[in-house]
């Protein structure tokens, strides 16, 4: 009792504030599961003791100030790089925290006055798990940088992986929240109750800390439904162990095999120019079918500067296709005169075989500040361009493929960097693509890992494979997507790695890229409607019985047939 005396009584507020920071630490570097339900699951249990405790307004504000420095200490390294000015990229990295720690409490706030609320004891319990997927869901969707947002970006849900080409990053929020509940609740139980768990006894509630056991309201979530939801999660991860993990072989009767590589050619004296890009694309000329530059990799004055460039790039290549990523300053439209110019960033697919591009793209989220102000957003969604590709020298047209092309389909698409942290980015695509090229520059390892595990999530989503470059320093690129996660090379160096595209292609759409996130929502909402249902007075909206609906059934085919029937008198 000694234990439970200090922390809900001595000093409930530093014991708190301290497990707090701790685990806000971890969940924020770190962006696994295991600590942000650690995180999550301190709040809750602290969230009753907080608004019900007499200076509830000062306390809430001294954990709003711990949150926020927490998540400043941590990315304190990668952000004070972002910008110019390490004064205006660290006031705006606080001021981003202070954001996200008060959308945080106000989530708590709400789910602790709403919780005594509600007649079920399972919708008590799973009240939580739909606010905080609710909110992180529409704070991604309206935020410049998308899921980079969330207090804790959950991008490790281990056993929950297969559930992102179903239901989308939504569920990593929701599981996160769910799993938070099972341990505040257990953890509740062991504070505020000395009896048995065993028992039909409820759990932890809206009280203050100096609440009797015997206050307790007799609506609060029971043990059992602690114990339905915990077999309920942990069923959900009996897929990834019967689901195969395994990459596809490159060289199969069922597959395609696909080279890529990423364009990065060790650092000079000076800035990297078009011709030491386009010089490294010669050496692996060839060796893959398609051959990525980082982000911005090039700066061109003006249109025609650009077409010039793309057709030396095209003369010069001959086996290879080729994704130019650049930055270019165009003509604003808006200008009568001409003279204004607006800067954008995007990419294209040239190769020998057309004059024109075959797939062009442009950024369509900019970094807040350090972009925002320099480049303008492309509000064009990416299409897909499909290369065929001919028969190997050493396999016969026939064996091949059908005729009369005798050519293979690899459907490909394009987005750039920041994109990627926004959930749904690809979904305009009519078809899924085998192939997504991103291009990318961050400006710090940590900043490349964060994105790189973002890009990892979209090619999960889709079921695709994505060839990720990123020509800032330290940056990691790689290949992801089924079944391939391990990063390919840190920092410069160009490299070509194969794939495995599967064959025949099967270009239908996921269930995420089909519905988007509300085909999650639409789930989370019957899990929470779904206590409701012990507690609806079914008898006053009728007698469901086989002889009601019979009798309804018959009065509605005699209106149809506008004739009067005898009714039965004996129930069938």
């Amino acid at each position: 009792m000694s234990g439970r005396r200090l922390i809900l009584i001595d000093h409930p507020h530093v014991v708190f504030n301290t497990l707090t920071f701790g685990t806000a630490v971890l969940a924020t570097s770190s962006a696994s599961l295991i600590p942000a339900v650690l995180h999550l699951s301190t709040l809750l249990v602290y969230s009753p003791l907080l608004v019900n405790c007499p200076d509830a307004g000062k306390q809430a504000s001294l954990l709003w100030i711990n949150l926020s420095v927490a998540k400043f200490i941590v990315l304190l390294a990668p952000a004070i790089h972002a910008l110019s000015s390490p004064v205006s990229s660290l006031a705006l990295l606080f001021l981003g925290g202070l954001i996200t720690s008060a959308i945080t409490l106000a989530t708590l706030y709400i789910h602790t006055k709403l919780r005594s609320r509600l007649p079920p004891a399972w919708s008590q319990i799973m009240l939580f798990p739909a606010l905080w997927a609710a909110v992180w869901w529409g704070v991604s969707s309206v935020s410049p940088i998308g899921r980079l947002t969330a207090w804790a970006p959950v991008v490790d849900t281990m056993g929950y992986s297969w559930m992102l080409k179903w239901a989308g990053p939504v569920m990593d929020d929701w599981i996160a929240a769910a799993w938070a509940v099972v341990i505040s609740e257990i953890a509740g139980a062991w504070l505020m109750s000395s009896k048995s768990l065993g028992e039909e006894e409820p759990l932890l509630g809206n009280r203050g800390p100096n609440s009797e056991d015997e206050a307790a309201a007799p609506s609060m979530p029971s043990w059992r439904c602690v114990v339905c939801l915990t077999t309920f999660l942990a069923t959900l991860t009996i897929p990834s162990f019967i689901i195969s993990d395994v990459a596809l072989p490159v060289y199969s009767s069922d597959t395609t095999p696909f080279s890529v590589g990423c364009i990065l050619p060790k650092q000079r004296s000076r800035q990297l120019r078009f011709e030491d890009y386009l010089q490294e694309t010669r050496k692996l000329d060839g060796k893959a079918q398609v051959l990525l530059w980082p982000e911005g990799a090039v700066t061109f004055r003006d249109e025609s500067e650009r077409a010039a460039a793309l057709a030396e790039v095209q003369e010069t290549i001959r086996g290879s296709h080729v994704g130019v990523s650049f930055e270019e300053s165009v003509s604003d439209p808006s200008d009568v005169t001409g003279r204004s110019l607006l800067r954008r960033n995007g990419m294209v697919v040239v190769s020998n075989k057309s004059s024109s591009p075959h797939l062009e793209y442009y950024k369509r989220h900019l970094v807040p500040v350090a972009e925002s102000f320099s480049l303008v957003h492309s509000t064009t969604p990416a299409t897909i361009y499909t290369m065929d590709m001919k028969s190997p020298s050493d396999v016969g047209k026939p064996d091949w493929a059908p005729p009369p092309e005798f050519t293979r389909p690899v459907p490909m698409t394009a987005s750039i960097c920041l994109d990627f942290a926004i959930p749904g980015t690809l979904a305009a695509l009519d078809t899924r693509p085998a192939i997504i090229l991103a291009p990318a520059r961050t400006w710090e390892p940590t900043v490349g890992l964060a994105m790189w595990e973002q890009a990892k999530r979209r090619a999960a989503e889709l079921d695709s494979t994505i060839l990720w470059c990123d020509g800032g320093h330290g940056g990691v690129s790689g290949v992801s997507g089924r079944g391939i996660t391990e990063v390919t090379q840190v920092g410069e160096g160009s490299w070509v790695r194969s794939v495995g595209v599967e064959y025949p292609f099967n270009s239908g759409r996921t269930v995420y890229g089909v519905m988007g996130d509300y085909g999650a929502m639409a789930f989370i909402g019957i899990v929470f409607v779904g206590g409701f249902t012990t507690v609806i007075p079914w008898p006053d909206l009728g007698n469901l019985r086989v002889d009601w609906v019979k009798e309804r059934f018959a009065h509605f085919r005699e209106m149809v047939r506008g004739r009067k029937e005898t009714p039965n008198l004996v129930d069938l």
